[in-house]
């Protein structure tokens, strides 16, 4: 049996072929990983960016948290773990509005929503909220992920900054509920 004389150039041209397909396949895999931690992300990142929505004296504005909320069920929604909300403590009557905030926001009704949320006025109610936002919600989100706990919320005077998903677009809020509605 006789080899084939091989044609060098050809040979040199399948080296390289192979190289890129191998380029390619590990870029693929690593735009895999990458996006795979992305994902991960999420579900912290939302709750920490509730967290962060304001301190408790000077609660977020009703339209900026509703954007908050709708942001960390897209992320549970995508990660399978749209049901966790149901499994939350009860909280009170607090508790019962952000879980009928996140029942509206998934019927894509959000003016409903922030309209149910702009009704309260100063008082308990409010006061509970404030609460439920930015510590009692995110921290049985976490004892239920099994994560750890947010960042306690900043120390603000006069405005209000949030960082919503730190990339940049963070939304601000220049006035708390209960100003609104005073």
């Amino acid at each position: 049996m006789s080899k084939r004389p091989c044609d060098p150039d050809q040979e040199m041209r399948g080296i390289i072929t192979r190289d890129r397909e191998q380029k390619q396949a590990q870029d693929a895999s690593a735009a895999d990983r990458r996006g795979q931690e992305r994902e991960r992300q999420r579900i912290p990142q939302a709750i920490n960016a509730l967290r962060r929505s304001g301190p408790l004296a000077d609660r977020t504005a009703d339209a900026v948290w509703l954007d908050l909320l709708a942001r960390l069920l897209s992320a549970l929604a995508d990660a399978s773990k749209g049901d966790l909300l149901k499994r939350l403590p009860d909280r009170g009557d607090a508790r019962r509005f952000t879980r009928r905030c996140a029942e509206l926001l998934a019927a894509d009704r959000r003016r409903d929503a922030l309209a149910l949320l702009e009704d309260i006025g100063p008082g308990e109610l409010d006061a509970a909220l404030a609460s439920e936002r930015n510590a009692e919600f995110p921290d049985d989100l976490c004892r239920l992920l099994d994560l750890p706990s947010p960042q306690a919320p900043p120390q603000h005077s006069g405005s209000l900054s949030l960082v919503a998903s730190g990339t940049g677009d963070e939304p601000t809020a220049n006035e708390s509920s209960a100003d609104r509605r005073s």
